[in-house]
């Protein structure tokens, strides 16, 4: 990761407020944080948290950087099992939302009512709705509630030359839901941007270049301001070439971002208040929600009213590299001041286990890249070891579960592996949960078949047909196919170490100054416990994403543009797309592979 320097280097003369109580000084010389000389104190205390996972322990009370600390957990860890179950219970479902949007309307919209269940429940029921939704779009579906938290959603899909940002917002309800889900009594709203599945995404990743974050805040505006005047400090501070981001993220979401922040806007004047806005994406769609949450949160820094009694979060899975080390800054200057959160999710492979990787770790490769961009948010530096007993912070989740929760790991084995133990299943609603463990580990992709199991498969699938009703069962010699190209596709990932952050001077020093003193947002999970046992960047907290992959690809726009209407579960389309199958299909492919070639020469 780069360098980092924020609002917070950019206030001159000035104390900067920080979620500990180290005290930090601004040098206005040199533009940069440095640290005063008690920096460690003779008493180990855990960091202070800029994630999802703080904000939990704050509604509790608790403020974990005062509590004792023994090197492996907090005092009386085990009473905060559920707050721990109830963290990753969110990143779960932020991961469904993910993968949704690759999807297609229908089965978007009927898997909506399925989002308080286990990731078993989720694949499977998954699997089952696309053999039915997946090829075509209809204007009048009708989806059976099921899902007493559903409430309104949209759509957004923009296509601008090779440009496609499709964008899924939901809203949901749980003011009246006390149990078995991961926000009880509250409301919520999720925005998930989709990842890259197609050569047009492609070709924007590869514009690995910077450019102005102006370009951006020029077309955002939110309650009566524009984005220039949400940022106009950051601005000044700076020319507004050092306010960068990679080139092609920000002409991804550039026209979609005003539709969507027009559509927030109109959810936060509902009578209802909602609670909590969570952005969310998988690989590109994980850039988008990072930049797009910056930009929310600079209205609610600038003190836009609709947005002040609304938490911000951001989650994203497997994102790319993105910011400029002052971008990447004055996003951590708004973790820093509760603005928003963030959780940067990655998965990793353990080389122990693998002797043809060099010695340290490997990880998928789109978290790498593009290498002369850096993450936002604080991560742990190359030249730390044994974070956990020494400074008390860490990356893994496996030592956060025992630091926060004493949830031990019982061996390497399950180290960083997916969360099984009862404080999280807590959170979902009681389906295949009682072998839970079980079928996540053997299962492909943890993905239920009637071959392999019988009769949690069929109360998925009588759970499915309550939603979209009566569902077949494809053959024996079809279920053993999918499970066959399942394992295949899982062989196929690229593993690299990953680089340090680039970029140096004051914005360099200044973020190496100041992450050691905040917990990380960089999260890891290991893929070797993953369900996608060899493929780090296709399956997140236990969800897979091969299927939208292969659902959408080349040539097929997933979305048109549509509300969910909330009584009926009903989709409105004022522009149904033609459905494209077969040799239709082939052809679309075709003829987007020849466009794509004379453009890039």
């Amino acid at each position: 990761m780069g360098a980092e320097q924020s609002n917070i280097s950019a206030q001159s003369n000035a104390a900067v407020n920080t979620p500990t109580n180290i005290p930090v000084i601004v040098d206005p010389k040199s533009n940069s944080i440095q640290a005063s000389s008690n920096m460690y104190s003779d008493k180990l205390h855990v960091k202070a948290l800029t994630t999802y996972l703080g904000t939990l322990f704050e509604k509790e009370g608790i403020d974990i950087t005062k509590l004792e600390y023994n090197g492996k957990s907090l005092e009386n860890a085990s009473n905060y099992k559920s707050i721990i179950g109830k963290y990753e219970a969110g990143l779960t479902q932020a991961a469904y939302f993910s993968r949704l949007s690759y999807e297609l309307n229908p089965v978007i919209t009927a898997m909506s009512q399925l989002t308080n269940y286990n990731p078993i429940v989720f694949n499977t029921a998954l699997s089952l709705i696309r053999r039915k939704y997946s090829r075509y779009r209809t204007n009048n579906l009708q989806i059976n509630n099921i899902n007493e938290g559903i409430d309104k959603g949209s759509i957004y899909y923009i296509k601008k030359g090779l440009i496609e940002t499709p964008c899924y917002l939901q809203l949901l309800d749980y003011t009246n839901i006390n149990e078995n889900c991961p926000y009880a009594g509250e409301r919520i709203l999720y925005v998930a941007f989709r990842g890259t599945i197609s050569l047009k995404s492609a070709l924007t990743n590869a514009k690995a270049t910077p450019a102005s974050l102006t370009k951006l805040f020029t077309v955002s505006n939110f309650e009566g301001m524009n984005g220039m005047d949400a940022f106009k400090n950051e601005l000044e501070r700076t020319n507004g070439a050092m306010f960068s981001s990679h080139y092609g993220f920000i002409e991804n979401l550039e026209p979609l971002i005003h539709n969507i922040l027009n559509q927030i806007e109109i959810y936060l004047k509902d009578n209802k208040p909602i609670n909590k806005i969570i952005i969310t994406g998988h690989s590109l769609g994980g850039a988008n929600a990072t930049l797009f949450s910056m930009i929310l949160a600079g209205f609610k820094k600038a003190g836009v009213s609709l947005l002040q009694n609304t938490s911000i979060h951001c989650i994203t899975f497997g994102a790319p590299k993105l910011f400029s080390d002052y971008a990447r800054n004055v996003f951590n200057n708004m973790l820093d001041n509760k603005i928003l959160t963030l959780d940067r999710i990655a998965n990793r492979i353990g080389s122990i286990l693998i002797g043809s990787v060099s010695a340290g770790v490997s990880m998928n490769l789109v978290p790498t890249i593009p290498p002369n961009f850096v993450h936002p948010g604080y991560m742990i530096l190359k030249t730390e070891i044994k974070t956990q007993s020494r400074t008390g912070r860490s990356k893994n989740i496996s030592d956060i579960r025992e630091m926060f929760g004493g949830i031990a790991s019982s061996g390497y084995f399950s180290f960083n592996g997916l969360p099984t133990y009862p404080e999280f299943l807590s959170n979902f609603k009681q389906i295949a949960s009682d072998n839970y463990s079980k079928l996540l580990t053997k299962q492909p992709l943890a993905t239920l078949y009637s071959i392999t199991s019988n009769s949690e498969y069929n109360n998925i699938k009588q759970l499915v047909q309550t939603v979209i009703g009566q569902v077949e069962d494809i053959s024996p010699a079809q279920q053993q196919q999918e499970i066959i190209e399942a394992n295949i596709e899982q062989n196929s990932e690229i593993k690299v170490d990953e680089t340090e952050q680039n970029g140096g001077g004051p914005q360099t020093e200044l973020y190496k100054k100041t992450t050691i003193e905040r917990g990380s947002n960089h999260i890891v999970y290991n893929c070797q416990k993953n369900i996608s046992h060899a493929s780090c960047h296709m399956a997140y907290m236990g969800i897979s994403f091969w299927g939208g992959l292969k659902n959408i690809s080349l040539g097929r726009q997933p979305y048109s543009t549509i509300n969910i209407n909330s009584n009926t579960i009903s989709l409105l389309e004022n522009n149904t797309i033609p459905q494209l199958g077969g040799k239709q299909y082939r052809h679309a492919k075709k003829t987007m592979k020849r466009k794509l070639s004379k453009a890039s020469h």
